[in-house]
């Protein structure tokens, strides 16, 4: 990606309306504690997104697909998808409501398991696999391969790294770049249901709704305190 220039951007105005789920926490769990992300520290719930919750977001997916807005969809939050005792029918329910979409999502592959990447296989949704544990990882990459689904093996953390926008003691090594999040109108949908700004949230303080509420009504959505110390700008 190339570097951003602030100065030649197009401004963009805010607030503006959400348009489209960027991304679905099935989880905020995991089973690993890496120092450069946040997820020990995260002060917000840590548990699975019950299938009450699940069906709502289904419906907010269908609403922005109707609307002709909705793009990619990432299944992963902070913590690991995986983990879901209802993954596999979780990806089905998705790809149900998203036939045409490009789908995928990114595992640290300690839990993966072959009747996973079959079931990714056969809803095409695309597996990246970080290398957090690369001695371990290295089957989940190896069946991923098998079935065809591997999009990126990833050594992001010391390849091109990033901070959480100041929430982690880490190297910054990606250039500045326009929010995807913000100037394209997407939001994160939490394992709670709460619809938020960000994939760097991690205290709720990024939340402007809940799936519980109707698609229909617009919510709006602008920068927060985390731009301000993020290398994405609004």
């Amino acid at each position: 990606m190339e570097a951003y220039d602030p100065g030649t951007a197009a401004p963009c105005a805010y607030p503006r309306p959400i348009e489209w789920i960027k991304q679905i926490e099935f989880s905020s769990r995991c089973n690993l504690a890496c120092h450069y992300c946040p997820h020990s520290k995260m002060p917000r719930p840590k548990l699975d997104m019950t299938m009450v919750t699940f069906e709502r977001t289904l419906l907010w997916l269908a609403h922005f697909r109707d609307a002709g807005t909705q793009g990619e969809l990432s299944l992963q939050g902070i913590g690991e998808s995986t983990l879901h005792p209802d993954f596999i029918p979780m990806m089905q329910g998705v790809r149900e409501v998203l036939p045409d979409h490009y789908i995928l999502f990114s595992t640290n592959g300690l839990v993966l398991d072959e009747e996973m990447v079959q079931a990714a296989a056969l809803f095409h949704i695309r597996i990246d696999v970080s290398l957090h544990r690369p001695e371990r990882a290295v089957y989940a990459v190896e069946l991923a391969k098998r079935y065809g689904v591997l999009g990126v093996a990833g050594s992001a953390a010391a390849t091109t790294p990033v901070d959480w926008a100041g929430q982690v003691d880490h190297p910054l090594g990606v250039p500045r770049y326009p929010c995807p999040w913000l100037r394209k109108g997407g939001v994160s949908i939490m394992a709670t249901g709460k619809i938020t700004t960000c994939c760097f949230d991690t205290d709720e303080s990024g939340v402007i709704g809940d799936v519980a509420a109707d698609p229909a009504i617009p919510i709006m959505t602008q920068p927060w305190h985390l731009c301000a110390t993020c290398h994405q700008i609004p």
